[in-house]
This record gives C-alpha cells, sequence and structure tokens, in this order.
C-alpha cells in the first residue's frame, strides 16, 4: 500500500470511527428514550448519584454510601449502607471535584459514552493491527471494511446503549476487556510479550477486578496462564521461531523481571480490592454479602435460592446457553405459561429481557471465533508454542463467560462479559485467515457482508427492545406474551399508536 492509499484508508477509517461516536450519542441522549448526558437530581438522590456518594465518603476514608442514592440496591452492615460496585467508577469521577457542587452532577450517561467509545476505539485499533501484517488485495481490502463496519455499529458498540449505572459498569468493564484483548494480539504478532505489555494486561485485569469482579477474574486468569506459559515455552523466553537457542530453565524463568513485575501488578490490584472488600464485609475474599441486600425484602424467594444453589452453579449452564444463544424461554406454552419457566424460578433470581443470541447480534465475530479455534487445533504459520500461548490466553478469557452461564442472575448487559473471549478469538481467526496462501473467495467474501448486515441489523434491534424492556424478572413481564408486551411497551412510548392497538 502507498503512502496516499495509507492515508485515505486512516482518513475514512478515522470518519467512520467519529460518525460512530455520533450514533452512540444519539442513542444514549435522544428521546423517548435517552437521558441527559450531564444531569442534577433534584435533591441530590437517585441511583445515578451513587458513585458520586461512594467518592466523597472515600474522601473521608469511608466505604459506605448514601443511603438516599443506592436505594435498594446497597447492602445494610453494621447500620451502613455499602453498594458491591467496584471503587473504580468512583474514581473516575474525580473530575467532579474541580466543580463547584460537582458531586450533585449525575454522569453516568456521559461515562457510558465515554466507554463505549474508548471500547469502540481501541477495537479498531486491534483491527488494524491484525491489517498492517495482511498482503495487499482488493479482496483484504474489501474485508478489512466490512470488519470495520461491524465493529463500530454492531456487537457491544450498539446493543446495549441504554443509560444506567448498571449498564455502565459493565460497558467500562468490557472496554478494559478490549484493551486486554488488543495487547495480547500485539504480543502474538511479534512473537514476543515484552515487560512493559506484560505489565500492561496485568493492570488492565487488575482496572477490571476493580470494576466488575465477573471481568477481572477472566483477565486474571488469561494473564496468569500467560505467565505460567513462559515457564515451559520457548518464545515466551523471548527467543522468535526458528532460532537455535534453548529455552531459560523454569526456575530461571521465575525470577526475570518479564514474570515479577506483571505478577507483582496483579498482586498489587488483588490487595487493594480485598482491602476494599475487607472494609465494606469484613472479609477479603467476599464481593458482595447477598444476606445483608435490602432488595432481598422485595424478593424473599431470593435468599432460599442462594442458599440451595450459590450465586454460581453449573446447574444453570443449560439455560444458560439457552439465553445467551437461543432465546426460546420468552415464548409462551399452552398453559399460558413461559418455555422453562419451572427451571427459571427454581434455579435463577432474574432472566430480564430483551431476548438476544450472539448468534445474530454478532454472527461475523462468532465464525471467526470458530475459525480461530479450529485453526489453533491445526498446524499453520504460528509455532507450536505460540498456538499453545493463543489458546492459554483465550481459556483464560473464557472463565468470565462461564461465570455467566452459571450466574443466579441472567441480564442481558451481562453479555458484556463474553466479549473479550468472543472478540479476541474472532481476531485470532482473522490472522490465520489473512495468513492463508490461497486467496479470499467470493463465496467468503459475500458470506461477511451478509453476517455483517444481519450483525447490525439485529443489534440495532436488540437495543431497541433493551430500551423498551423493564428491568427485572422475565418472568413477571411476559404474561400477555412476547408481542403482547413488546406491542404495549411501544405504546407506552408512542400514545399516539394506541389507536391501532388490536381489540
Amino acid at each position: 500500500m502507498n503512502s496516499n492509499e495509507g492515508l485515505r484508508r486512516r482518513a475514512t477509517t478515522g470518519l467512520l470511527y467519529l460518525l460512530a461516536v455520533v450514533v452512540y450519542f444519539q442513542w444514549l441522549t435522544a428521546t423517548p428514550f435517552g437521558h441527559e448526558l450531564i444531569g442534577r437530581p433534584a435533591g441530590g438522590q437517585g441511583l445515578g448519584l451513587t458513585f458520586n456518594s461512594m467518592l466523597a465518603n472515600l474522601l473521608q476514608g469511608r466505604f459506605d454510601v448514601d443511603p438516599a442514592t443506592v436505594g435498594t440496591e446497597g447492602f445494610e452492615r453494621d447500620g451502613l449502607v455499602y453498594a458491591y460496585w467496584g471503587i473504580l467508577f468512583a474514581l473516575l469521577r474525580a473530575p467532579l471535584l474541580l466543580w463547584p457542587q460537582g458531586l450533585g452532577l449525575d454522569v453516568t450517561c456521559l461515562s457510558c459514552l465515554v466507554a463505549v467509545s474508548l471500547g469502540a476505539f481501541v477495537k479498531v485499533k486491534t483491527l488494524r493491527l491484525v491489517f498492517r501484517q495482511a498482503p495487499r488485495s482488493g479482496a483484504v481490502d474489501l474485508l478489512y471494511w466490512i470488519l470495520l463496519v461491524t465493529v463500530l455499529f454492531a456487537g457491544p458498540q450498539i446493543q446495549f446503549l441504554k443509560s444506567s449505572l448498571y449498564v455502565e459498569v459493565c460497558l467500562w468493564a468490557s472496554t478494559l476487556g478490549a484493551a486486554f484483548v488488543y495487547c495480547a494480539i500485539r504480543g502474538l504478532l511479534a512473537e514476543r510479550f515484552s515487560i512493559a505489555l506484560l505489565s500492561s494486561m496485568a493492570a488492565f485485569a487488575g482496572l477490571a477486578l476493580m470494576a466488575r469482579v465477573s471481568m477481572g477474574v477472566g483477565l486474571y486468569a488469561a494473564t496468569a496462564l500467560l505467565l505460567l506459559s513462559m515457564l515451559f515455552l520457548p518464545l515466551a523466553s523471548g527467543q522468535r521461531s526458528g532460532e537455535s537457542s534453548m529455552p531459560l530453565p523454569a526456575w530461571h524463568a521465575l525470577v526475570r523481571p518479564a514474570i515479577l513485575l506483571p505478577a507483582a501488578v496483579l498482586l498489587s490490584f488483588a490487595v487493594l480490592t480485598g482491602f476494599v472488600n475487607f472494609e465494606r464485609w469484613g472479609d477479603p475474599l467476599v464481593f458482595a454479602d447477598y444476606q445483608a441486600y435490602i432488595m432481598n425484602a422485595e424478593h424473599p424467594d431470593r435468599l432460599p435460592r442462594t442458599a440451595e444453589y450459590g450465586l454460581f452453579n453449573l446447574s444453570r449452564i443449560p439455560f444458560g446457553l439457552v439465553y445467551f444463544l437461543m432465546p426460546v424461554w420468552v415464548l409462551l406454552r399452552n398453559d399460558g405459561r413461559l418455555v422453562l419457566e419451572e427451571h427459571q424460578l427454581r434455579l435463577i433470581d432474574s432472566t430480564e429481557l430483551p431476548p438476544s443470541s450472539f448468534l445474530l447480534t454478532d454472527a461475523l465475530l462468532a465464525a471467526l471465533l470458530l475459525f480461530g479455534i479450529w485453526s489453533l487445533a491445526r498446524t499453520g504459520p504460528w509455532a507450536a508454542a505460540q498456538r499453545a500461548r493463543a489458546a492459554l490466553v483465550g481459556a483464560g478469557l473464557g472463565a468470565s463467560c462461564l461465570l455467566m452461564l452459571c450466574a443466579i442472575s441472567m441480564c442481558h448487559r451481562y453479555r458484556l462479559d463474553f466479549y473479550p473471549f468472543i472478540e479476541y478469538g474472532a481476531f485470532v481467526g482473522l490472522v490465520f485467515l489473512l495468513q492463508r496462501r490461497e486467496p479470499l473467495s467470493g463465496v467468503l467474501k459475500w458470506s461477511a457482508a451478509t453476517m455483517s448486515a444481519l450483525s447490525i441489523g439485529a443489534s440495532q434491534l436488540t437495543l431497541v427492545m433493551y430500551k423498551l424492556s423493564d428491568y427485572g424478572p422475565g418472568v413477571g413481564w411476559l404474561d400477555r406474551g412476547f408481542a403482547g408486551y413488546y406491542w404495549h411497551q411501544i405504546v407506552m412510548a408512542f400514545p399516539s399508536l394506541a389507536r391501532f392497538s388490536p381489540t
């Protein structure tokens, strides 16, 4: 690619990215489903001010929050009310201290916009990194533009743009996961993980642990497996494929800075998170004491369910696969009850709307993920050690997916915990696809374009349903059926459509 072509590609990529940010802004703020980018709730109350309150109390050495902000989402212990969300989001609000009465501003919507925009930027950067090493051809260029549009206008960048504190937490965790994936792909392409790169990955894992523990667990597992691979895989000691030097012994690798510094970063964040947990719950290993959950008063069935099955249980995996991949659970049976309703009520606190599937909203990424898994199991341009390392990182990221499949609640926003695994696998699959000697076929190009269109359309539709959906257990909302519920929600949002309601 000559300099003019490269400049045009960068300029067009930048314009598409700016267009995407405008789209994110419109979805988050436009009526009737939008919110103010920055608001000031009356009386200094409301869930959107929870992290403001957390910041104010942290400055005083306290870890509780104002009960008037967190409401029933709080946990009452020893006369104080705590939030279970990580302190990272309180620290992100530190700039509000520069404004008079800045802690009275609700910046949840702004924070969501920043998170999703940063996430998109990192994913575009990862995509450009992969294509930078690809051979140039018209087919490769077309695939680049298809994937760029998919990354910006489908999947996690679109279907969660419903401003709320719940979504903000998950969006930031997903963005940290995207940054981790960028570092992992960069190291794999270079066939070398430098101390700075490994330390960055450890830092992103630590920040994720301070944001959302399920995401943090996946990033910690991936980083730990990568560091452990340096004890046994030759390339991890710094040599590249084809070099004749012997691998370093395991004991020697243990004392190398490439191991020690990232491990120290992981340990530091773990200690800090454990300290926060201890101050909140009296136990460094507890992230939330659900015995103290204020919302238990509204849902008396939850404590017995938690006692019997726990917060995470492998028996929930079959329904979790249905929820995330084949959402037939929203359909009514002949007796007027939901498909699998008894299973939901026995095992799960809340199965939230809307129905969705990664196979629709992320069809193209899912196809590349499967190709990546298949390619890692075969011989290819990467050495065996490099493929093993890539597989280990993917296995670690899969820990977050496993937690969500086992969780006591299944919510639409929890899908964001899957995306580091999905996107990492998709980028690995893309690397193998672009390194094939055979040119990209016409069938592949048309298939990629079709799956991209499906992903974009399904993601936009899912977002509309998400904005129309109530929070809380879907079992309580679908007594009129799936179509009846959403028609009612549409009429509530657009009263002028009531005259078209069926009698």
